[in-house]
């Protein structure tokens, strides 16, 4: 974070925090069928959509939680002067 005395604001929908407190309780397991899905563990000769490799600490995954939610099916909202029509788009869940 670049200055931890102003944070940014983190916007996101309410049962966002509800699946990362799913996924990251998952442990390793999850993480490494996480990992498959975006192609870390391809060979770095081979482009993995994401560039030619991602590499990650081995000791924490850094994240911050929103503090800013969206509720509902859609949501329209201003995030830095800019006007945000939202809409939510779930997996079937």
């Amino acid at each position: 974070m670049e200055d931890p005395d102003n944070p940014p604001e983190v916007w996101a929908h309410k049962k966002l925090t509800y699946e990362l407190d799913r996924f990251f309780t998952a442990g390793p397991a999850g993480f490494k069928r996480a990992a498959r899905q975006f192609g870390i563990m391809i060979p770095d000769q081979v482009n993995a959509g994401i560039g030619s490799s991602l590499r990650t600490a081995k000791s924490s995954i850094g994240i911050l939680y929103p503090d800013h939610f969206l509720d509902g099916d859609e949501a329209d909202v201003e995030i830095a002067g800019a006007r945000i029509l939202s809409f939510a788009a779930f997996s079937g869940r």
